[in-house]
This record gives structure tokens, sequence and C-alpha cells, in this order.
């Protein structure tokens, strides 16, 4: 029944997207207006409700965040102001409306199988970043469904220290559990907790595993008050 549920409200998002799709392109690298309207109407879709905790730093260059659901992205980008510029997989962008999405928002795909791909990727990320837009990136590289995150990529650690970036982690409480397409196909909605932790300016070479060692804490004392 959940999937069935899910395919429903897919549908429904799905038309919502392509109807949008349009009017990103148009609007090109300074459509955050329309993302944000879009993304709460997703969020309305798919009966998820966000619940923050702290807030973003102004001066933040790149947010680190842990996945485990697509609703991530569309909790944040409803949540937020600044015209975030994710930073995702190239063969996310090959994906039919959603690959649309992140050309039309003009963001950042990384081929991380191609070293020629990293020094593609900073000089994208600086050109972000001279637009004044915030970096966004998932460490993990990929959606996780256990309860540990996955180990950070070195990627993070590349562009933050290159570009000598402030880093904010933002934890998302077990957002797997109100949708999840990946692995139990199932949507039943609910709270979202999105925790945004200090800002900093990263120093030493282990800092970005001293990060996901801070995130799986908050991750941990969240699930143990829940």
């Amino acid at each position: 029944m959940s999937a069935i549920r899910l395919y429903i409200k897919a549908i429904l998002g799905g038309l919502w997207l392509a109807f949008f799709i349009p009017i990103l392109y148009l609007t090109g690298d300074k459509n955050k207006g329309p993302r944000t309207f879009l993304s709460k109407w997703m969020l309305k879709i798919f009966m998820v409700t966000p619940k923050i905790t702290g807030k973003p730093d102004d001066e933040t260059g790149i947010f680190l965040l842990n996945h485990q659901s697509i609703i991530d992205i569309v909790a944040i980008e409803a949540t937020t102001t600044p015209n975030l510029c994710w930073i995702a997989k190239e063969e996310l962008f090959g994906i039919p409306l959603f690959g649309h999405l992140f050309k039309s928002c003009k963001m950042i795909s990384v081929d991380r199988e191609n070293k020629q791909g990293l020094i593609k990727l900073i000089k994208d990320a600086k050109d972000a970043r001279d637009k004044g837009r915030p970096l966004v990136m998932f460490p993990e590289g990929t959606r996780g469904k256990d309860n540990e995150m996955l180990e950070f990529k070195a990627g993070a650690k590349l562009i933050a220290d290159k570009l000598g970036l402030k880093v904010q982690p933002v934890v998302l409480i077990d957002s797997a559990n109100l949708m999840d397409t990946k692995f139990s196909g199932g949507s039943k909605g609910g709270v979202l907790e999105i925790i945004y932790l200090d800002s900093f300016i990263p120093e030493g070479k282990e800092w970005l595993v001293e990060t996901r060692a801070k995130m799986q804490a908050v991750l941990d004392e969240a699930r143990a008050k829940a």
C-alpha cells in the first residue's frame, strides 16, 4: 500500500516538476524564488514538515549534509533563502526531469572516476562562490540506509581547503523513514528534523573525519530522544 501511495505522489510531483522546469530554465541561476515555491509544494505533496534547529550561517561557503532520501534536497531548498548551488554526481544529470532540474538551476556535476573532473569541480565551485552562491554537498556520495553514516568522500575537503571556505554541517534525522525511493519504496510523510551545527573554518588534515564524527553523534542523540 505504501508503494502505491508513493507511486501516486511521484506522479503528482513529476507533473508539478515538469510544469516548473521551463520556468527554471528561463530564470537561470537566479531562480531561487521559483525553486523555493516548487519545493514547498513538493513537501506538501509528500506530506513532509521540516522542523529546524539552529540556522544557516550567512558566511558559510559550503554546507555538508548527511543523505538518506531525495526529500533532503527538497526540504533544504524549501527552508533556505540563499541561491544554493548543489554538487551532485554526474549520472544524476542524465535522469529524466531531475537532470533538467539540476541543469536549469546551474548545479555542479562531478565525475568521480575522472581526475580531470576534479579540476573542473574546483573551477565550477569557484565560479559559483564568485557569484555569491553557497555550495551544498552530500559528502557520503550517495544515500545511506544504515544507522552509521557512510565514510565521507575526499571531494568536500578538497573544495573547502582549496577555496578556503567556511563549512557548516547539517544533520537530517532519518529522512528515509519519511520517504525512501531507493531501498523500501515507501512514503509515509511526517516531521523531518534538520539540525544546523556550528560553522567553522577548516583546520588540520582530519577535519572532515572529525566533522563526520560530530554529525554522527548529533544523529545518534536525536534518535535517542525520539
